[in-house]
This record gives structure tokens, sequence and C-alpha cells, in this order.
């Protein structure tokens, strides 16, 4: 018998968050629009195939599941399980977000522009009163 020591609510909700993660991976994309072809172009370039209404539901899933920890380890998780790499699945969570949600990503500075200011760091910490 496995027993979880985070206790059955938790071992529940891990279920949950699972089972919602690998339904929108699996959610159906009725037309394919410009933008879903060129993910998928680049992810064949790459070499790195599937069923193409997964593999966009999968990137659309890795916007979806961004900022919230669970969900998006979920997903990982997911992809791992039915054989895709650790690098594979990297590939199509970033080229994913890449396409459809790049609001997302960290921004890139652009050359030749002024680097951030440097965030200061706290000294040392004043001696106690005598």
């Amino acid at each position: 018998m496995c027993v979880d020591a985070a206790g059955p609510i938790v071992t529940t909700m891990r279920a949950f968050i699972f089972a919602v993660a690998a339904l929108l991976a699996f959610a159906p994309v009725a037309n394919a629009t410009p933008q879903d072809d060129q993910y998928l172009a680049i992810l064949k370039e790459r070499n790195i195939g599937g069923d193409p209404d997964k593999l966009i539901g999968y990137g659309l899933a890795a916007c979806d599941n961004y900022g919230t920890p669970e969900l998006f380890a979920g997903q990982v998780e997911h992809m791992q399980a039915i054989g895709y790499t650790e690098n594979q699945t990297k590939v199509i969570i970033g080229l994913g977000m890449q396409a459809y949600c790049p609001d997302k990503l960290p921004k890139v500075p652009e050359p030749g522009a002024p680097a951030p200011a440097p965030v200061p760091t706290p000294g040392p910490a004043p001696a106690p009163a005598a």
C-alpha cells in the first residue's frame, strides 16, 4: 500500500491538477491557424513529432499553466510520461509560449540598450547596541 505523506486531500488535488492539465493538452483544435502552422513547422524542423492537435494543445496549455507551478509541473510530468524527452518537452513548451503567449516570456533587451540598473544588495548587519 502506497501512502502519500502529504495526506489524502493533497493527493486528490494533485490528481485533479494532472487531470486538468491532460484535458487541456488533449483538447482538439478545430481549425489550425497560421500561428499553429508556424509552430508545428518549427517543431518539425527540430524533429519533434506527434499529433498536431495535441502539440498545439501542449503549447496552449503551457500558456494557461504559466504562473501556476503545480499545473506547469503536471504538464511537464505528463509529457515526459508519454515519451517526450526532457529536451523535447522544453522545446514544445518554449516554442508554444513564443507562439501563443509571448507576453509571458521574459523580455530580452535590444542590442545596444543600456543595461538594467543593478539591484542593491543589503550590506552587513549593523552591530548590536552595547
